[in-house]
């Protein structure tokens, strides 16, 4: 809203988004020097149900009242719909990965320090535990394990292969990442060439 100080805290339930907007010390002063469509709004909240204390996932926030020096309202309001905890989910629950067609779990397990910091054996014992108890997503990148040098590089990919070997290719969601710019992980490339996020390099990275 155009001329009023509020935060918002958004969060995502299984049916919609929810929106906690938190309007602080909103004087008639300031309402009147809102645009008209913004104005409605305020006054609607303010008639509705702002001065009402509001519980809204553990947050609370309780009328006041107007002042001699200033008149104003703190108020919370939940938009939508009424007050409603977010749904609780496990690590193992299934999410539409984007606007893709793949189920993941809520939890992916990183990669990255899998061929620096642990060897392969732990590397496979990690994602055995993951993946027995549920998990289905996996994340990776080119340039695994961290930090990056030319030596170490692509193990963490290699030490994932091993493991899958023994596992159905469509159980499991494994994404990566493309290096983006750099001219100090030209070793990336086949061809010693500047690190940059094209169409020809992505592909290559890919494979």
């Amino acid at each position: 809203l155009h001329g009023v100080t509020y935060t918002s805290t958004t969060w995502r339930t299984p049916r919609r988004f929810q929106t906690l907007l938190c309007f602080s010390y909103i004087s008639p002063s300031r309402i009147r020097r809102l645009q008209p469509s913004d104005r409605t709004v305020v006054n609607a909240i303010m008639n509705a149900r702002t001065l009402q204390a509001t519980r809204c996932n553990g947050l609370t926030s309780q009328s006041s009242r107007p002042s001699r020096r200033r008149m104003g309202v703190r108020a919370a309001v939940e938009a939508p719909a009424a007050a409603e905890a977010p749904a609780k989910m496990s690590a193992t629950d299934r999410v539409r990965l984007g606007q893709s067609d793949l189920m993941v779990s809520v939890c992916c397990l990183g990669t990255m320090t899998w061929g620096k910091q642990n060897t392969e054996q732990e590397a496979h014992e990690q994602l055995s535990y993951a993946f027995d108890y549920g998990l289905n997503f996996m994340d990776t990148a080119e340039m695994y394990p961290v930090p990056p040098t030319k030596e170490t590089q692509g193990r963490t990919d290699r030490f994932i292969g091993s493991w899958m070997k023994n596992k159905k290719r469509d159980e499991i969601v494994l994404a990566t990442k493309v290096a983006g710019y750099g001219q100090h992980n030209t070793y990336l490339r086949d061809n010693a060439q500047t690190v940059r996020v094209t169409r020809e390099q992505i592909v290559e990275s890919v494979d």
